[in-house]
């Protein structure tokens, strides 16, 4: 563990990243919707794969029947921009909606250790303060707001994503967006953390992913 983490244990554990005594180093972080985008861009992403995958079985079952020429491939792509073009804004609206939901943002709880590491999204209710107090009372580190035990924090989380490290395939850093990409083949996850931390849990990520391409 580097000098900056131990540093930080003691005087502002939980919202940075804190060893605990069970060995997981455990921070939470503050994931603003409207500026970082990283859900939507994933949406998107799914959404286009799928239409290209349409897009290129029309154009297999259109050979296969002998039928595809000039006007049959106009068609295939006028239908396939149209109805893209559709769907984006659908998904547009739909995660600003949902965005709004969660009333802009949401804390997120990062857990890592030796093995792999967990994104759990609590409930909007849940502060960032009150996730740090959780941290400090797994330290023993008294503070003014109220902690949370640990089946309170299971209760109030909303989903959870955790990925092992030997089964990770593409560690990808986007450090503008305080994100780490930890790609298995068929499951994603995201690892959010602050700029003063970024380089440790990354270095952290990468040393363990041994089956990354």
């Amino acid at each position: 563990m580097n000098d900056s983490v131990q540093q930080q244990q003691s005087s502002d554990p939980g919202t940075r990243v804190t060893l605990c005594p069970d060995g997981v180093y455990r921070w939470t972080y503050t994931v603003n919707l409207y500026k970082n985008l990283s859900i939507l861009y994933d949406l998107l992403k799914v959404v286009g794969l799928c239409f290209g995958f349409v897009f290129l079985l029309m154009i297999a079952v259109n050979l296969f029947s002998g039928d595809m020429d000039a006007d049959a491939i106009k068609g295939i792509l006028i239908a396939i921009v149209s109805t893209c073009a559709f769907m984006f804004v659908i998904s547009l609206i739909s995660y600003y909606i949902w965005a709004m939901m969660k009333g802009g943002e949401y804390c997120a709880l990062m857990e890592m250790d030796e093995n792999g590491v967990t994104h759990t999204q609590m409930d909007k209710h849940v502060t960032r303060t009150r996730m740090a107090g959780f941290i400090a009372g797994l330290l023993g580190v008294a503070t003014d707001s109220p902690q949370l035990t640990a089946n309170s924090i299971l209760a109030a989380s909303v989903n959870s994503w955790n990925t092992e490290f030997k089964k990770v395939r593409k560690v990808i850093p986007v450090r503008k967006r305080n994100l780490i990409k930890v790609n298995c083949r068929f499951t994603k996850n995201r690892v959010f953390v602050e700029p003063d931390d970024y380089g440790f849990v990354l270095d952290f990520i990468s040393r363990r992913c041994i089956n990354t391409k």
